[in-house]
């Protein structure tokens, strides 16, 4: 019996020294900006989240964590105000060396989904003021969210609104411009703000951006999504020099 006893630690021990820390850990990032200046556009938004996150999630290679791999998500609400009011979470495995049963346990995406489902309960009781809803403030919160994220490579911004900019210096009411000039560019964007982001990233290393526009559009602008799409398109090429995908929800 003391043989055996003694075989069994040696066997722990030997295991244990398998587990290390991760020399290198991968980081991934996805943020989600949700529009709640209008009580149709966040009810079509929260839906298509609880609808087809996981689906999102998994197109992007997130839906499981693996050993040596780090995941943040952050959601924001797009209003009026011009401010980013973020929520994170942060899960990840550090080590590696571990069981399957560990590394699943460590990388369960429950703290990130009772975050998102606690941020959007906080949303539905702001969405019905008018320091919310009385706009719509897109570009500069765009910027901010971009530079609240790492400069990775790996991260990915996700904007789910009906994307009519309409704030005290520009509004897609009026008009939605055929061609991005300067004074278009520092309308929708604070020039310092820009500066500054454009001084922080490249190309390479800057956030993917994936716009889902959403279709709850009241008035002669549901005519309009086509024309909405192409300006922001140019809009994000001659202004922060990113390509974008837009798409109609997050399952496509």
């Amino acid at each position: 019996m003391k043989k055996a006893g003694i075989v069994i630690i040696l066997s722990l021990l030997i295991v244990g020294c398998d587990i290390s820390e991760c020399e290198k850990v991968k980081s991934s990032e996805v943020s989600f900006l949700i529009d709640i200046s209008d009580p149709s556009l966040f009810e079509e938004a929260r839906n298509d989240i609880k609808t087809n996150l996981p689906k999102f999630m998994s197109k992007l290679g997130l839906e499981s964590i693996e050993e040596c791999h780090q995941l943040t998500v952050s959601i924001a609400p797009l209003s009026a105000r011009d401010e980013l009011r973020i929520s994170t979470e942060t899960i990840g495995v550090n080590q590696k060396g571990l069981s399957r049963k560990q590394v699943k346990a460590m990388g369960n995406p429950k703290p990130i989904i009772q975050m998102i489902s606690k941020s959007l309960n906080e949303y539905e009781g702001l969405k019905d003021l008018k320091d919310y809803n009385s706009g719509s403030s897109i570009g500069n919160q765009i910027l901010k969210a971009m530079m609240n994220m790492k400069a990775s490579g790996n991260s990915t911004l996700v904007i789910i609104s009906d994307l009519i900019i309409n704030d005290g210096k520009f509004s897609l009411y009026k008009k939605i411009p055929n061609d991005i000039d300067t004074e278009i560019i520092e309308s929708v964007f604070d020039p310092r703000l820009l500066e500054e982001y454009l001084e922080d990233y490249s190309i390479e290393s800057a956030p993917s951006i994936v716009l889902v526009q959403l279709q709850a559009i009241e008035g002669h602008m549901k005519t309009k999504r086509g024309e909405i799409a192409t300006f922001w398109k140019s809009l994000l090429v001659e202004g922060l020099e990113q390509n974008v995908t837009i798409v109609d929800n997050l399952s496509n």
